[in-house]
C-alpha cells in the first residue's frame, strides 16, 4: 500500500491544505497537522518513506554481509580473520549509536542514515554467515567449485541452502532499521524534514494531546502493530528454519547481537 502512496494519498506530502490543527472533516479525515498538511497524507507518505529506508538498509546489509562472508571463505584463514575482526569492531556499538554519531557529524539526509545503519548492521549479518553451519555450507560449495569466481558460487550456495535463515535475518535487520529511524525522528535526525516520516509525524504533533486529540498516539499504535507483525513473521520463519537466532541466557549468538 505504501508503494502506491502517490495514488492513494489525497494530497501531496508537503502540500499545505488548511489551517494548522484543523479538526477532522469530510476532506481531512484526521484533520491537519501543525503546518496545515493533511494527516492521512502524512501518515501514508511517512510509512512509505520510513519503510523504504528500512528496506534499503536491509537489502544493502544482507548483500554486503553475505558477499563479505563468501569472500572471506574464498580467500582463506588470514583474510577471514581480518574481516571478522573488522566486523567485531563495527559491531561493538548498537545501530542507534552509529546512526546518531554519523548523522550528528554529517548533514541529516536519507542516504546518510542508510549508510550509517548499513555500516552498523552489515557486520552483524557477516557474523551470522560466519557461524559453523553456514561456514560448512560455504566450504562444501568451495570444494565443489571449479569456477574462477568462487565467491558467486558461495553466495548462491548460501541463498539456496540457508535462504530461510537469511530471510529471518532480513526481517530482523528491517525491523531494527525501521525502529531506529523512528527513534532518530525524535531528535529530528530521521527522514529529513519536510519529507514525511511516520515517527516524525507523531513527534512533531504531540501538542495535540493537550487538546484531547490522540492522533499521535494512534500513529504510535500503528508503528507498534506494524513492527509486531514483522516480528511475528520473523518468528514463523525462525521456526521453519529450525535454528533459532535468539539464544538463551547461557549462550551467545549473532541473532542476539543484531537485536541488541
Amino acid at each position: 500500500m505504501t508503494a502506491l502512496a502517490p495514488l492513494i494519498a489525497p494530497f501531496g506530502q508537503m502540500e499545505i491544505v488548511g489551517q494548522p490543527f484543523q479538526p477532522p472533516d469530510d476532506t481531512h479525515l484526521l484533520g491537519t497537522d501543525a503546518y496545515g498538511r493533511d494527516f492521512v497524507t502524512r501518515i501514508i507518505y511517512g510509512l512509505r518513506n520510513s519503510v523504504g529506508l528500512a528496506l534499503a538498509v536491509a537489502v544493502l546489509s544482507l548483500s554486503i554481509g553475505v558477499t563479505a562472508s563468501a569472500l572471506a571463505t574464498a580467500l582463506g584463514t588470514w583474510p577471514a580473520a581480518i574481516l571478522f575482526l573488522l566486523a567485531q569492531t563495527l559491531s561493538t556499538f548498537p545501530a542507534f549509536y552509529w546512526a546518531f554519531f554519523i548523522i550528528a557529524v554529517v548533514p541529516p539526509s536519507g542516504p546518510a542514515l542508510i549508510a550509517a545503519l548499513t555500516l552498523a548492521l552489515a557486520p552483524r549479518v557477516f557474523r551470522l554467515c560466519s557461524t559453523e553451519t553456514m561456514q560448512a555450507t560455504q566450504r562444501d560449495a568451495l570444494a565443489a567449485s571449479h569456477s574462477r569466481l568462487p565467491v558467486l558460487r558461495l553466495v548462491t550456495a548460501l541463498l539456496r541452502n540457508e535462504g530461510v535463515l537469511l530471510a529471518t535475518m532480513f526481517g530482523i535487520v528491517f525491523n531494527v532499521a525501521f525502529l531506529t529511524e523512528v527513534a532518530m525522528s525524535i531528535f529530528g535526525m530521521g527522514v529529513p524534514f519536510p519529507l514525511a516520516s511516520i515517527g516524525g509525524t507523531a513527534v512533531r504533533n504531540m501538542t495535540l494531546l493537550s487538546f484531547g486529540d490522540f492522533i499521535p498516539i494512534y500513529i504510535l499504535v500503528l508503528i507498534t502493530a506494524f513492527t509486531t507483525s514483522v516480528s511475528l513473521l520473523v518468528d514463523w520463519l525462525q521456526r521453519r528454519s529450525g535454528r533459532p537466532l535468539v539464544p538463551s541466557f547461557r549462550s551467545y549468538g549473532p541473532g542476539w547481537d543484531i537485536q541488541r
